[in-house]
């Protein structure tokens, strides 16, 4: 028998996500839908999230409500198998385990090259972050943490924009936990259709890999001049196709998000 769970959705849109409507829950199971943009009208699983514009905030907010013991976070723009949250606990984790790192899968609903390229380069594969070399780590898009692992190492205290699922597991790994993976416990994730809308996302990620880096030296370090000019340039020589173009146009867009504070 798996333990009650605490499903958490952030979003900041006008109307709340129905991203959980399909997933089976059991006895103690909630959802706890945490509104970013504005204070909702009481009532249903809706909360108030409101404040700082931030996804991290709001799960905080979100996980400071929850009563399972584990919170299953899953972003708004993806879409969870039925069976989540019976998946994540096949098997039952041991108890030094405080994370658990479910599968996404990119999926193209608006037939865009861009959505095509995302599927093809796989961006929000967990295998590129759980081999990260300097520790593996969760995308908070897809993962369950234990309650008491989370609480312990104070959560998210700061209303970040990016960077806070590496940063949360590595402190959970500096504590002791450890982390498995459940690649069974799957959601599919809505592709960016739009250029503007990749660029805008990795930019975030650039402020978000500059401050873990401060963090924690040597994780994200920043490419020195070389390596922004005549490093793109040359992989633009070697793949001169339109997804070349896409992989240095993204690379330029978080390189200079690097720029910009995190917060």
């Amino acid at each position: 028998m798996r333990p009650p769970v605490s499903v958490i959705c952030p979003f900041a849109g006008q109307a709340p996500p129905r991203v959980t409507d399909a997933l089976v829950l059991r006895e103690g199971d909630e959802i706890l839908l945490a509104d970013n943009r504005r204070a909702p009208a009481p009532g249903g699983n809706v909360i108030d999230a409101s404040g700082p514009a931030s996804s991290y905030h709001a799960r905080a907010v979100g996980a400071a409500r929850a009563s399972g013991e584990w919170l299953v976070f899953v972003d708004a723009d993806t879409v969870p198998v039925p069976d989540l949250l019976d998946a994540y606990f096949d098997p039952l984790p041991d108890d030094d385990v405080g994370v658990l790192a479910g599968g996404i899968e990119d999926t193209v609903l608006e037939d865009t090259r861009v959505a095509r390229y995302i599927a093809d380069r796989r961006k929000l594969d967990q295998a590129t972050t759980l081999a990260h070399p300097r520790r593996p780590y969760a995308q908070t898009a897809n993962c369950a943490v234990r309650r008491t692992a989370f609480e312990a190492v104070g959560g998210w205290p700061e209303p970040i924009r990016s960077g806070g699922d590496a940063d949360l597991c590595w402190r959970l790994a500096a504590a002791g936990w450890k982390l498995e993976q459940r690649p069974a416990a799957l959601v599919r994730h809505r592709n960016r259709a739009r250029l503007g809308e990749l660029l805008r996302q990795l930019h975030r990620h650039g402020a978000g890999m500059r401050w873990l880096d401060e963090r924690w030296p040597g994780s994200f370090p920043a490419p020195g001049p070389r390596e922004l000019v005549a490093g793109r340039l040359a992989m633009l020589v070697r793949d001169p196709s339109a997804y070349g173009l896409l992989d240095v146009l993204g690379l330029w867009a978080r390189d200079s998000g690097r720029l910009r504070r995190n917060r």
